[in-house]
């Protein structure tokens, strides 16, 4: 076997050690980019899950307020009947006093006429007036049903206009909600693959935690981007940080916005701003709820 045969041998094998390291590195790399292909479909499955249950607790409640907006309506209605009656009967006893009324005054007549004769009647007298008294009694009491009878329609008029306003607003935020929600997923498509994944981490996050003892920090990094704001804190777990724990933004004394880790090592932390009451810049002051 002479020089270059040699060589050529040495050359082919160093090849194949090479295409074999290349092979295993694709195929690891082709596993790894399936198993982050899956995370990120079962974390965008679960937000749509997530939204789905929202806008049925929304339709629940907006049918909740449709019933008693016709609840309302019937009991108005049944009242504005009983007022039709009442009013009915108030016209008949008003007859009635009338009458009673007219009947004492041919009465009166008669007794001045038998006065002048000297047969007079108290008694037929005595028991006219008694007569007319209940009447009026009655006719007293009639009127304080109308006007508190009334007085319900107009409460129940208020509440149902109270409902509907409640209804209307229901309505409108069934559909601001829902434009949020897209908002959202636009913005959270557009976003790289590490800003995606702290997005995610907050919305599949355990219940919001608090801390124990006071954590304060500063902010020393902002990324936003399509309405997503990104920080980075100065604080970790050698502090007391854990994740979904939750931290106030602040400048001196006035509040900003609301953070809620989804990262942390041990000296700093990233999360999402969730709640935002001004602009936060670099160097803003975070620092932890407290029980």
């Amino acid at each position: 076997m002479n020089l270059l045969t040699k060589v050529f041998v040495v050359v082919v094998a160093l090849l194949s050690v090479l295409l074999v390291a290349l092979t295993v590195s694709f195929v690891a790399n082709t596993e790894n980019y399936k198993k982050v292909a899956s995370s990120e479909k079962g974390l965008k499955l679960a937000a749509e899950k997530r939204a789905s249950l929202m806008q049925d607790e929304l339709t629940k409640l907006s049918n909740e307020r449709s019933t008693d907006a016709m609840a309302l309506s019937n009991e108005n209605a049944n009242l504005t009947a009983t007022i039709v009656d009442l009013r009915g009967k108030l016209a008949t006893k008003q007859m009635n006093v009338l009458k009673l009324e007219a009947d004492l005054a041919s009465m009166k007549a008669s007794v001045d006429r038998m006065s002048a004769t000297g047969k007079l009647n108290a008694t037929l007298v005595e028991k006219v007036n008694t007569e007319l008294k209940t009447s009026r009694s009655k006719l007293v009491d009639v009127q304080q049903q109308l006007a508190e009878a009334l007085d319900k329609i107009n409460e129940l008029n208020t509440e149902n206009e109270g409902v509907i306003r409640q209804l209307y607003q229901n309505k409108e935020q069934v559909v601001a909600l829902k434009a949020e929600k897209d908002k959202l997923e636009r913005g959270v498509a557009g976003l790289p693959d590490d800003m995606k994944k702290l997005v995610y981490n907050v919305m599949e996050g355990d219940v919001v935690k608090v801390a124990t003892n006071p954590i304060a920090g500063q902010i020393v990094q902002i990324q936003k981007n399509n309405g997503v704001t990104l920080v980075q804190l100065n604080v970790g777990t050698s502090d007391g940080v854990e994740e979904n724990m939750e931290f106030i933004v602040h400048r001196g004394a006035d509040y900003l916005g609301t953070i809620v880790v989804s990262k942390v090592d041990a000296s700093e932390a990233a999360g999402q701003l969730t709640e935002k009451n001004g602009d936060v810049i670099i160097g803003d002051g975070v620092m932890s709820g407290l029980n």
